[in-house]
């Protein structure tokens, strides 16, 4: 399996990866700062077949700036939305935001060392990567699947991930049971002004919010409506906040249902995060 490109604000992020953050770490004057701990595998199906998404973050930034560094680092906050609700986001206002948010936000993201994912068939390692050097204010190593890396998917098995730990982020190990079955989205249809109804096929717990997203780019930008719902096999999008959903002709567009799993990760020297294996539907969004 080979890494999935969507159709997303940045390379960097698989999809709607849940983020942990806190403002109990502390930076080397021993001043109290932010930190974001975030592991995330994605297996996404679409037309093309099933594809190995995978991505680590360990970042330290000054406190009270989760949010900022989050959309810096092209990640979603999308565990903050209302159960049920959803938030439409202008990508390119996002953005703005965030590189005008006032001083740098001086996100450092550390080296954890060498980590591995283990499944119950395979395991791979996360290859260290320099975050680009498109912008001062994020520097340091992300993690993520090397370009033929595989590991096979056993819904409802248990995964591990370990990290052997660096000079800034100590030793860590983590487990989590994937989610037992895609959301198997049926085709979804949208006419202009109306509402859209969507349907997915083996629904989960309910206890377990399913993420949805409306994605379209066309001529004049990117918008992404995010959603959190319940994962009961139906949620209907409301037509008004589809409202600047250009027509079929003048936009790409397409539907996600990602199927979520968590636990927590404490890595020491950053702080406490999340480990999030999902399983991603991803279907074109046809429309009149």
């Amino acid at each position: 399996m080979r890494t999935h490109t969507c159709l997303h604000l940045a390379a960097v992020a698989a999809f709607l990866i849940g983020c942990g953050g806190q403002d109990g770490a502390h930076d080397a004057g021993g001043a109290q700062a932010g930190s974001l701990v975030e592991v995330g595998i994605t297996f996404t199906r679409d037309a093309r077949g099933t594809h190995l998404g995978a991505q680590g973050h360990f970042a330290r930034f000054r406190a009270g700036e989760v949010d900022r560094a989050a959309t810096l680092l092209g990640l979603d906050r999308a565990d903050a939305i209302p159960l049920d609700g959803c938030q439409l986001v202008d990508v390119g206002e996002e953005l703005d935001r965030a590189f005008s948010g006032g001083a740098s936000a001086d996100v450092e993201l550390l080296d954890a060392g060498r980590i591995q994912v283990k499944g119950p068939v395979d395991a791979m390692q996360l290859q260290r990567r320099r975050y680009p050097e498109l912008t001062p204010e994020v520097a340091g190593v992300v993690y993520g699947a090397a370009e033929r890396a595989t590991l096979s998917l056993e819904p409802g098995a248990m995964y591990e991930v370990t990290g052997d730990g660096g000079e800034e982020v100590g030793p860590f190990s983590a487990m989590v049971v994937a989610p037992r079955a895609f959301p198997s989205l049926a085709q979804p249809m949208y006419r202009r002004g109306g509402d859209l109804e969507l349907r997915w096929a083996d629904a989960g717990d309910p206890s377990d919010p399913l993420l949805i997203s409306v994605m379209w780019t066309a001529r004049s930008g990117a918008r992404e409506l995010r959603c959190r719902v319940r994962d009961d096999g139906a949620f209907t999008v409301p037509g008004r906040l589809l409202a600047s959903l250009p027509p079929a002709v003048e936009a790409r567009a397409e539907v996600t249902a990602t199927r979520l799993r968590r636990t927590a990760v404490d890595a020491p020297g950053t702080g406490r995060g999340e480990l999030v294996l999902g399983l991603r539907e991803v279907a074109s969004l046809d429309g009149e």
